[in-house]
């Protein structure tokens, strides 16, 4: 049943509005936040598997020049092209280039390496901020949903009041009116008895 005086299209409906925009703006702001939060993770995923799959590519490559028996190979196949002076500057050559090389290729690798440490710290801790937005999002989303529930109470309950207060006036004044005719009658009475 429907309280007295309670029209609940034009009363509430700002209050609700207001309520409900707050609800909404605090709802979608924690949203944006854990999406971007969620695109970002996904970005560094992506960004860590593309380079992982380039570095053993690369290492795959420099195999291939480092492998000793594709080393001899050529080596053979240079023998029989060249004089023996030339060989022996390549033989001198050849062990220091490869040193060089493979000395380069393993700098390459584990500044690869610690860049994808890098990469996989900063992916836990948005991890962990992911977790810590996701907890607060879960945490609010019930007490902000039980506010608009609250307030209507709490607005029900104030008019409920005003129309008692209401109520109790028009009866105080109706019996002080009845109690002023009642002394108007009474003081027409004497004032013609003496």
């Amino acid at each position: 049943m429907q309280r007295p005086g309670n029209h609940r299209g034009d009363q509430r409906s700002d209050e609700e509005q207001t309520i409900c925009g707050c609800f909404c703006e605090t709802s979608c702001q924690i949203n944006k936040e854990t999406k971007a939060q969620l695109k970002r993770q996904k970005s560094l995923k992506e960004s860590f598997i593309n380079k992982e799959k380039e570095t053993r590519r690369e290492l795959e490559r420099l195999k291939k020049y480092t492998d000793p028996e594709k080393v001899a190979n050529q080596v053979k196949d240079n023998t029989k092209r060249k004089k023996k002076k030339l060989l022996q500057v390549d033989y001198k050559e050849l062990p220091v280039a490869h040193i060089i090389n493979e000395e380069r290729f393993r700098n390459e690798f584990q500044a690869e390496k610690n860049k994808n440490k890098l990469l996989q710290e900063e992916l836990e801790r948005l991890r962990i901020s992911y977790a810590v937005l996701n907890a607060r999002y879960e945490n609010d989303v019930p007490k902000i949903r039980k506010q608009p529930d609250a307030l209507q109470h709490d607005l029900d309950d104030e008019i409920l009041q005003k129309h008692l207060l209401q109520s109790d006036y028009k009866e105080a004044f109706a019996a002080l009116q009845e109690e002023r005719e009642k002394n108007k009658t009474l003081q027409e009475q004497r004032d013609k008895s003496y």
